[in-house]
């Protein structure tokens, strides 16, 4: 295979496309900055908080539809062991958005909070919320590598780029205009992205379909044709798997900076919780012509066409489906579209990686070393370990870290330990009990004097409580012991 010309011109126009608009918006941010009498760190990080509706719906959108899930979805709807059964990555995204929508974007935006950790800064002090946030910055890295490799893999496979060519020129686009505007070329240059992803794929689905080598999806679904349906199936001893996976992300997406980054951005209280739910709508869209992409793929006579036999799934492709099918299934330049597509979705999804954990690290590690203040954070600290731990017992195959304990269903397959039982939502709900028993045990301990005041490390009787970057302080109480609610969800 040779370098597809045709295709590179055209990545190249996308780039140019893409950070022309960042450097617009960039212009458009130092304009604002002049005007404003805000903070300057909210102009960057939040747009001053005045981002418009439409704009907001389509930020919060492209965040989120990334190369991995685009890429991710089609692989586990062709994979035979999986099927659609098992792709729920856009519904547990809509789960998400709404459940943030009803509980945290109003309260969060009218407190005006900088990051997702300055509840936790006024609850737990400077330096326990520092620690906290050290797994979401670790978070980010990863989800900014793994959107990456998606677009890698399908440059490779379609235009015959190298993975580091490719990686390394969106990167770099990305963070020039990241770094120069802020959250306002993030936000604009998602718009266009957004726009490129919806009607790139929905522009290459058909092409797929009517190809002559593909089976009738609707058939297939449901038959052994090539191989499994690729519905997929529930096995009765993985229902509480899909369980612990979907709540994995349905609750974990919450804690991710840059959907609060989203909702604490908005013009108004409103917007932000109109923003959360047209999103929760618009990625169930997006996530459909994946969902058809993986289909087709697994109603393929593999045989039939350049690709040959075996199929992806034999030879170990499973993870490069999508533009293995875009590359022998379509026309040429269907599939440079198609590369567009998830160019887009990797951008949009890298500067909002590299903005959330700019805001983060800024706002409450840089000026929390400096300014360090201890306070009430026994039951966090209890919590993080507990969680740290217990997730390190249960084991981890991807990391080839064997299970020490072994929860009911845990299996042996394959000279491996495979837990069956939800060992994530177990863990996550042993660390909440160990942040109130042990906040509750510590309070209870040195106001009733039975332990000593000088071992008082983070002071829970006498605690200033600090807002960070936010705008507004909390007034201490006469006798400094109470401290404030991190969420007031009633008037949600």
């Amino acid at each position: 295979m040779v370098l597809n010309i045709p295709g590179v011109v055209a990545m190249a126009v996308f780039y140019l496309l893409v950070l022309g608009t960042g450097l617009w918006a960039a212009r458009k941010s130092r304009a604002m900055e002049k005007k404003s009498t805000g903070d300057k760190t909210e102009i960057t990080l939040l747009g001053d908080r005045n981002i418009g509706l439409l704009v907001g719906i389509f930020t919060m959108t492209a965040t989120w539809v990334g190369g991995g899930f685009i890429v991710g979805i089609a692989e586990v709807v062709y994979n035979p062991n999986l099927g659609l059964v098992w792709a729920f990555m856009p519904l547990q995204s809509s789960v998400s958005f709404i459940i943030g929508g009803i509980f945290f974007a109003k309260p969060m935006r009218e407190k005006k909070y900088v990051t997702m950790m300055d509840p936790f800064q006024i609850k737990y002090g400077r330096v326990v919320s520092g620690a906290l946030v050290l797994p979401a910055l670790v978070m980010d890295a990863l989800w900014v590598a793994c959107t990456l490799v998606g677009l890698g893999g399908t440059m490779s496979v379609i235009l015959d780029l190298p993975y580091s060519y490719s990686v390394g020129i969106s990167a770099v686009v990305a963070i020039i205009y990241t770094l120069l505007g802020g959250l306002y070329s993030v936000a604009y240059t998602d718009v266009i992205q957004l726009i490129l992803i919806f009607f790139s794929l929905w522009l290459c689905v058909p092409f797929l379909m009517v190809n002559p080598v593909v089976g009738d999806i609707t058939q297939t679904a449901f038959n052994h044709t090539y191989q499994a349906p690729w519905l997929g199936a529930m096995e009765k001893g993985k229902v509480f798997k899909w369980v612990d996976d979907f709540l994995l992300v349905a609750l974990g997406s919450l804690s991710f900076q840059c959907f609060h980054q989203r909702t604490l951005s908005a013009s108004s209280s409103f917007n932000a919780q109109v923003t959360c739910f047209a999103a929760a709508a618009m990625v169930l869209i997006l996530g459909i012509p994946s969902v058809l992409v993986g289909a087709v793929a697994a109603s393929t006579d593999w045989n039939l066409t350049s690709y040959g036999s075996p199929s992806p799934y034999e030879r170990n492709e499973t993870g490069l489906v999508l533009p293995i099918a875009l590359q022998h299934l379509a026309p040429p330049y269907v599939s440079v579209i198609g590369i567009g597509a998830i160019a887009a979705a990797v951008m949009s999804s890298v500067d909002s990686g590299l903005l959330s954990s700019a805001s983060m690290f800024s706002s409450n590690i840089y000026k929390n070393i400096i300014r360090k203040q201890v306070s009430n954070g026994y039951g966090a600290v209890a919590g993080y370990l507990v969680g740290g731990l217990m997730r390190l017992l249960c084991g981890e195959p991807i990391f080839n870290l064997p299970p020490v304990l072994h929860f009911p269903g845990c299996t042996l397959e394959d000279g491996v330990y495979v837990q069956r039982s939800p060992i994530r939502t177990i863990c996550m709900l042993l660390a909440l009990a160990a942040i109130l028993g042990f906040s509750w045990l510590a309070q209870l301990m040195f106001n009733k004097v039975w332990l000593p005041e000088r071992w008082d490390v983070f002071q829970v009787k006498f605690q200033t409580l600090p807002l960070g970057g936010a705008r507004e302080m909390k007034e201490k109480e006469e006798d400094g012991t109470v401290s404030e609610q991190m969420l007031d969800t009633t008037k949600c």
